[in-house]
C-alpha cells in the first residue's frame, strides 16, 4: 500500500475530499461566486461605520456639525460595543444559519445608513454607531467566518 492511499483513523472519503472536488455538490464556479459574494458583503457592511469617516471625513464633519473629537467618540462607541459582541457572535453563529444572520445584518446596517441620511444629532449618531457595532459584529462577523470556513 502506498503512503498516498493511507487514511487517518476514523475518517471517510467524504471527510477528506480532493482539492478539485466540489464542496456540498457545488461546482467550482458556484464556489467562486459564493466566495466573491462573501468578500463583497464583508467589505460592504463596514462602509458606513469605517469608510465614510476615513474617506469623506471633512464632508462628514461639516454635514453633521461635529469635530474630530466627536468623530473619535463615535468610533469609541462602535469599538466598545463591537468588542463586547465578539464574545457573543460565535455562539449565535453556531445556533443559526450564517446566510440568515448575514442577510439580517446587512439589512439592519443598511437601515442604519438610511437613518444617517436624516442627519441626526450627536446623540442619534452615538446610538447609530452603537447599533452598527452590534449589527456588523454580533450578527455578521462570526457568521462570515463560519460561512468561509464551511466553503473552504
Amino acid at each position: 500500500m502506498k503512503i498516498s492511499q493511507l487514511k487517518p483513523l476514523n475518517s471517510s472519503e467524504s471527510d477528506n475530499p480532493s482539492p478539485q472536488a466540489p464542496i456540498q455538490g457545488r461546482s467550482m464556479g458556484q464556489q467562486a461566486l459564493t466566495m466573491f459574494s462573501l468578500i463583497l458583503a464583508g467589505e460592504t457592511i463596514f462602509l458606513p461605520a469605517f469608510h465614510l469617516g476615513r474617506y469623506f471625513k471633512s464632508s462628514l464633519l461639516t454635514t453633521f456639525d461635529i469635530d474630530e473629537f466627536q468623530l473619535g467618540e463615535l468610533g469609541a462607541v462602535y469599538g466598545v460595543l463591537a468588542t463586547l459582541c465578539y464574545f457573543l457572535g460565535g455562539p449565535i453563529a453556531d445556533r443559526w444559519q450564517p446566510r440568515l444572520l448575514m442577510v439580517v445584518s446587512l439589512i439592519a446596517t443598511g437601515m442604519g445608513s438610511l437613518y444617517m441620511a436624516t442627519i441626526p444629532g450627536m446623540t442619534g449618531l452615538c446610538l447609530l454607531f452603537g447599533f452598527w457595532g452590534v449589527t456588523t459584529i454580533l450578527a455578521f462577523w462570526a457568521p462570515l467566518i463560519r460561512a468561509t470556513r464551511e466553503l473552504a
